[in-house]
């Protein structure tokens, strides 16, 4: 099977909030057979309310994935702009870029990280969308049919030999940069990460303020899909 296909496939059943909730369900129904199932179901209740009560997702995504990749200065020399599908704020950024170094290029890679697409670029049409206007056509560059990272990078460095650029800024999600650079490094390519802006702050009342139990629960899983995504390159071949 394709891994593409395989790993959106699986990726439900890799998403800690849904196996929690399944294991919780189970641990209730057989809870009194052994008196170790109401142990664990208990510490999987425990559990499930401190990732969801405390923002234990972003303070591990911030520790592990992005603070190495915020708050620097960026480069100036550049001569191409590689922007990720998957994410508004990027292209926003890519553009910012550009008008730092209007002589640059930006190339956009993308199509659909769907299972189910209804052309396989569904990507490609909103990025066109969204830069109308504000970038010449000229100065742009888009790679079609591609569906992860993995092709992303592939398609990138395809065509990189006949357009010949030398120095490539990265454009994705912050906490994306760690698992890209792996992958950029097994085909043998070198990038260097945008920096992005942090205009983080914590405070405990602006905490309570903006509250979500679900939201704390879907950072969680974004950090640990994440993490299984950089694991698994240490595992197939690309």
């Amino acid at each position: 099977m394709d891994i593409f296909l395989f790993s959106k496939i699986i990726r439900p059943l890799l998403t800690l909030s849904n196996l929690f909730i399944i294991l919780i369900i189970l641990l209730f129904f057989i809870r009194n057979k052994k008196n170790y199932f109401k142990f664990f179901l208990k510490l999987s209740f425990f559990l499930y309310l401190m990732i969801g009560i405390l923002p234990v997702g972003n303070i591990l995504q911030n520790e592990f994935l992005e603070k190495n990749f915020v708050n620097k200065k960026n480069s100036t020399d550049f001569d191409s702009i590689l922007v990720l599908s998957g994410d508004e704020t990027r292209y926003l950024k890519a553009i910012k870029l550009h008008k730092i170094n209007p002589k640059s290029k930006i190339i956009f890679t993308g199509g659909s990280g769907q299972i189910v697409s209804q052309d396989g670029n569904e990507e490609v049409k909103k990025f066109k969308f969204l830069i109308s206007n504000i970038v010449d056509k000229d100065s742009v560059i888009i790679l079609k049919n591609s569906r992860n990272t993995i092709e992303n990078f592939k398609n990138f460095k395809k065509a990189n030999l006949n357009l010949g650029f030398i120095k490539t800024i990265l454009v994705t999600s912050p906490g994306h940069y760690k698992r890209s650079l792996i992958i950029a490094k097994k085909l043998n390519l070198k990038f260097e990460p945008y920096y992005h802006q942090s205009f983080r702050s914590f405070s405990i009342i602006n905490y309570y303020q903006n509250y979500s139990f679900s939201r704390n629960w879907s950072n969680f899983d974004v950090f640990t899909l994440e993490l299984l995504g950089i694991l698994r390159l240490y595992l197939i071949k690309i």
